[in-house]
């Protein structure tokens, strides 16, 4: 049986004796360990992530509603931008509005005023604006509302030197003045479109043929996403187009499309299910005519997939951490221990016997 012995003792000889190869291997056995531990106990601290898909079964509605939350801000007036939530065809909900914000920003990005929500439909000094004519709405806040109000009502435009609304959009436009938009709220649609656009609050019909140019030669849609994303936020769900900037270089009208497909999923910590919604970009960008029946704008245009994700978060134990950590230190002295025996052990040169 000693022969399956596979531990090398040490002689007696060697008892008490300290050799350098024996202080080198100490050394590197801790440093060794010491790395090994940090790693170990880097990588076990973290969660484990362990995802999986399945087939949605259910039938889902137009009407099934998303939790959306997003901050954009675009290289144009507040004033010259309107949003819409709407579904595939275009219909959109007022009330789906409420929560949304918006926000001036000078030339150099820096906020004046106070934030206002988007159904805000009032001048400046508190009253209703004037609409110069038109019932196409009752009250107009903006320069878009005039125009864009006349032209739905198939009657010509004022002069927009005597529209008080205009005079004021237009100082705001030749100042650079940007717009911060943010806000979060329930989409009554499953299929649907976020659309930021230059439009009245009303929003004009599709196919009312509008010349672009009528109020600006051009509107710059540069804009940069600091924040997009549906349902709940998890930091085990990365939002791709969350910092994401697009720059316009030119002075064309465009339609800046965005088209996100959703997939619902479902978070399984260990003392808890939780539930948000993930999603996939792809972008295009679609050049419009000056005379146009389609608005400058940025488009979200968002649709669910029948498919169910399924997203499992585990950690490491304690007691499966310590007893990786006894193990990592006892095998690092076993180790070593047995390289330094080997090299005890292995044999040296003789000198030759000279005979005399």
């Amino acid at each position: 049986m000693k022969n399956f012995d596979l531990f090398p003792k040490v002689k007696n000889e060697y008892q008490g004796v300290k050799t350098i190869s024996g202080g080198i291997i100490t050394i590197l056995t801790f440093i060794l360990i010491q790395f090994s531990l940090i790693f170990f106990i880097k990588d076990a601290l973290n969660y484990k992530i362990q995802e999986s898909l399945h087939q949605n079964n259910t039938i889902l509605s137009g009407d099934t509603e998303l939790w959306l939350s997003f901050n954009i801000t675009v290289d144009a007036p507040c004033n010259f931008l309107q949003v819409y939530i709407t579904d595939e065809s275009g219909h959109h909900r007022k009330q789906s509005i409420r929560a949304l914000m918006k926000q001036n920003l000078d030339k150099d990005y820096c906020p004046y005023g106070d934030f206002q929500l988007f159904t805000k439909n009032i001048s400046d000094n508190g009253e209703c604006g004037y609409c110069y004519g038109h019932k196409y709405q009752e009250c107009c806040y903006t320069c878009l509302d005039v125009v864009y109000g006349h032209i739905a009502t198939y009657r010509a435009p004022p002069s927009l030197e005597g529209i008080s609304q205009c005079k004021r959009d237009l100082n705001f436009y030749n100042n650079g003045s940007k717009c911060l938009l943010m806000g979060s709220t329930r989409t009554p649609y499953a299929y649907g479109q976020l659309i930021i656009s230059m439009n009245s609050q009303n929003q004009v019909p599709k196919k009312t043929l509008i010349d672009n140019t009528l109020v600006t030669k051009y509107l710059n849609l540069s804009h940069t996403i600091g924040h997009f994303f549906f349902g709940k936020e998890s930091k085990f769900i990365k939002n791709p187009l969350d910092s994401y900037i697009q720059i316009q270089n030119d002075t064309k009208y465009h339609q800046y499309i965005y088209r996100l497909s959703l997939i619902q999923t479902s978070i399984y910590y260990p003392d808890q299910i939780f539930a948000t919604t993930q999603y996939s970009a792809h972008f295009s960008d679609k050049i419009l005519e000056k005379k146009s029946e389609e608005r400058p704008g940025i488009i979200f245009k968002f649709s669910i997939y029948p498919i169910n994700s399924k997203i499992t978060v585990t950690k490491t134990k304690l007691h499966f951490l310590l007893l990786s950590v006894c193990s990592i230190i006892g095998g690092g002295f076993m180790i070593s221990s047995l390289i330094h025996s080997c090299l005890i052990y292995y044999p040296q040169p003789r000198k030759p016997i000279k005979l005399v």
